[in-house]
């Protein structure tokens, strides 16, 4: 499998995804789900990330 993660700040290429393997395993600890919360009368947004492999 591979993932489009940034390099670490200050690496050659910085700004510049390139693919990276990811063993199979650890794959659903690196993706998941962003849920999205407003709240009424307010500009804050209230965010929780879920990985698949929770």
């Amino acid at each position: 499998m591979f993932a489009n993660p940034l390099p670490t700040p200050g690496q050659a290429g910085f700004g510049e995804p390139a693919p990276v393997k990811v063993p199979a395993g650890e794959l659903g600890k690196l993706l998941g789900t962003r849920q999205i919360t407003v709240a009424p009368g307010s500009s804050l947004l209230a965010l929780v990330d879920t990985p698949l492999d929770d």
